[in-house]
Parts: structure tokens; sequence; C-alpha cells
């Protein structure tokens, strides 16, 4: 077996997210990248992890998810991620550009690992 890492960034999704009143009322913009510790066969096409896929999932958590609080967020797909992709470790750091743009600074983001 072969550990590798996979990394992802930049993958833009759409959530309910947020505790405050104007954040409830319509889903919110979170940028999120992903990175993932697998072990896979070697030269083996059918070990491989399917880029697209793993998109599409992280896409489909956030569509169905209803978590306030990002820290939260970004601990629930992590733990999600682990599994859909049978990954020995996953970290995921998400970027909310909403609430940095209410607090009039540059970024907020949170770091998790599962």
């Amino acid at each position: 077996m072969i550990r590798c890492e996979i990394k992802l960034t930049g993958i833009r999704v759409l959530t309910q997210i947020g505790i405050n009143p104007e954040e409830q009322t319509q889903k919110q913009e979170l940028f999120v990248s992903v990175q993932l510790w697998i072990k896979r066969k070697a030269y083996r096409l059918d070990s491989n992890h399917d880029y697209v896929r793993i998109k599409e999932a992280m896409m489909h958590f956030a569509d169905q998810a209803e978590i306030p609080l990002l820290e939260d967020f970004a601990y629930q797909l992590a733990k999600y991620l682990k599994t859909f992709c049978k990954a020995q470790k996953v970290e995921v750091e998400i970027q909310k550009p909403y609430a940095a743009q209410l607090m009039q600074i540059e970024s907020v983001a949170v770091r998790q690992f599962a």
C-alpha cells in the first residue's frame, strides 16, 4: 500500500449556516479546501479516488446541512469525508465570505481535523 495525500482547494458550496437572523434567510456561499490522507494500492486505477465524486459529496453534504456554527460544519464535513473517502485523516478549511464582509475584514476561516 502507498500512502497518498489528496488536496482539493477553493470548492464553492452553498449551505444554510449562521446564527444571526440575517444569515438564516438564505443559503450562504462557503469556500472549502480539503486534504485527505489515504492508502491506495500501487498502480491500480480502481484504487484511486475520483476527485469529482469527492467534490460532489462535499456539495451534497453542504446542500443538506443546517448547521449554525462554522466550526461544527467544518468538523461534521471532515468526519463525513473521512468515512466517504475511507481516509486515515482529513483536514478541512472553510472560508465564509459573508461573515468577513459583515465584519469588514479580509477573511473568516476555520480549520478542523478528523
